[in-house]
């Protein structure tokens, strides 16, 4: 479900004088009346740590829980709890904190957590960030390490309270996310929230991209932010289109990675981005045989979807801004989408003469053996006998499996061998060797998804290809790396005929 920050904000109340007096509060709580709501804050943090390297999610009491416990199931992760002093059996540590009205402790199990652990912590509401900090302080003396610290609001600060002197830290209200709010010095990780945008900023762009469609008239079908649907085999698929102010004949085209959609942080951000840089851009979701599918691929459904359905997906989006006037295309594919990309360009006998190049946003590499692995750490078992069963199996489905993000759900045999039975073209590079489209990898230095993209792409010797490191980015390109990315599409553009 794509994430509507408006839709959000009003359903958050902010309550004048509770607990004390002088204190604004926050009162996320009608989120758990809405379904849509929900969703959208679930749906928000499940996609902004599906492929990140976190071993544990630690919640703190009590709204933390119930978010976290979401986060949790569908991430397939431990889930530990930071509560009240005094809640917790068996042996446990506290630390005190300063609240925005008063004083507390929170505590941990001293076996919640240990050395080599990497948690994400999470709490309903930043207030203060005392007990984010002391849940950072808890972790640490446990051993493990903090790689960041989130919450779906934060509140205004009360009457004359500067929790963060030097910084300003204004009420904030809840958007999609950003970027980090501050480097916590306690356990040096990030603190990230859902954070305000300028509101008449965006008004004013949203107006202004509403006067540029009544003066272009190239593409009358589309408006700012416009969902658009098109038909293929049967299915509906659905796309995203923003647009620019400036060559109103280029758009972009982005792909998702595995099980995504594109109300996910990066395509999002990607996409204003790109408006920001006058260029248009259609975001795709990948049907993954869902009609008309949108968020995040839900477990509870059969997994009858091929890795290269993607390619004919794609290819049919390229026909569709074809036959709407759209002269330059640019395919952008991020991760697994990235791989799909590169092999649409690779399998297609010959290309629309729109589409002018491909920029693979850390693409997906593959290696048998490394795969076996990551699958045994995270499932507990075989993945070669996974796959034996599906090569030799007549049933139609296999049930229970453990598939991509997906614990004891329903596969095909052929879904199953798709996505991990060995292909040399599951590894981008290799995709890459013969390629005539100009093509531009983008690679973090910090990637601990495709740690080895780097090095894989010395394998390619085709002057078509280039590589660009971003030093510091990791799998997702958050924040200034989203801009970066952007900067580097343009150049990309202006330099292809």
């Amino acid at each position: 479900m794509s994430y509507d920050e408006f839709y959000v904000k009003s359903v958050i109340r902010s309550l004048q004088d509770w607990p004390e007096p002088g204190v604004v509060f926050r009162d996320v709580t009608p989120i758990f009346k809405d379904p849509k709501a929900m969703r959208m804050v679930s749906d928000a943090f499940i996609q902004r740590y599906i492929d990140s390297d976190i071993t544990h999610i630690a919640c703190i009491d009590a709204r933390g829980f119930l978010f976290g416990a979401i986060m949790a199931y569908q991430l397939n992760l431990p889930l530990v709890l930071v509560r009240k002093k005094g809640k917790l059996p068996g042996e446990t540590i506290h630390q005190e904190y300063t609240l925005e009205y008063g004083t507390s402790a929170v505590e941990m199990q001293t076996d919640a957590v240990t050395s080599g652990d990497r948690v994400l912590l999470f709490d309903d509401l930043i207030a203060t960030g005392g007990t984010l900090l002391a849940a950072c302080t808890l972790v640490k003396k446990l051993g493990a390490e903090v790689v960041e610290a989130a919450a779906a609001d934060r509140s205004a600060r009360s009457s004359g309270f500067n929790p963060y002197p030097g910084t300003g830290h204004p009420g904030l209200f809840p958007a999609r996310l950003r970027r980090p709010l501050r480097r916590c010095a306690t356990c040096q990780c990030s603190l990230i929230t859902y954070i305000h945008k300028n509101i008449i900023k965006r008004l004013l762009n949203m107006l202004r991209s509403l006067l540029t469609c009544l003066l272009l008239l190239v593409l009358p079908a589309f408006a700012q932010g416009a969902t658009v649907t098109s038909q293929l085999n049967g299915i509906t698929l659905n796309a995203e289109f923003k647009q620019g102010e400036g060559t109103p004949d280029t758009t972009v085209l982005i792909t998702h990675g595995t099980l995504a959609h594109n109300g996910m942080e990066l395509v999002v951000a990607l996409q204003d981005a790109l408006v920001e840089a006058g260029l248009n851009s259609l975001a795709i979701n990948l049907s993954l045989g869902i009609d008309n599918r949108t968020g995040a691929y839900p477990c509870s459904t059969p997994h009858t979807h091929r890795h290269q359905d993607a390619i004919d997906e794609i290819g049919h989006w390229v026909e569709w801004l074809d036959q709407h006037g759209q002269n330059q295309i640019l395919l952008l594919g991020h991760s697994r989408g990235g791989n799909q990309t590169a092999w649409y360009v690779d399998s297609a006998r010959a290309l629309p003469t729109a589409v002018r190049a491909q920029v693979l946003l850390a693409p997906m590499t593959w290696n048998v053996s490394r795969e076996a692995e990551h699958y045994k750490s995270r499932y507990g078992h075989s993945l070669e006998r996974v796959l034996e069963q599906a090569r030799q199996t007549t049933q139609s489905l296999l049930q229970p499996v453990d598939m991509l993000y997906c614990t004891q759900t329903a596969a095909s045999p052929s879904s199953l061998l798709s996505y991990y039975a060995d292909d040399s073209r599951l590894h981008t590079p290799n995709l890459l060797k013969t390629t005539r489209l100009p093509t531009l990898v983008i690679a973090g230095s910090s990637d601990t998804t495709a740690p080895d993209l780097i090095t894989a792409m010395a394998a390619v010797d085709n002057t078509q290809v280039q590589l660009h490191v971003l030093d510091g980015a990791d799998h997702f390109f958050r924040d200034l790396y989203t801009y970066d990315v952007v900067d580097l599409i343009v150049t990309l553009l202006e330099s292809t005929p």
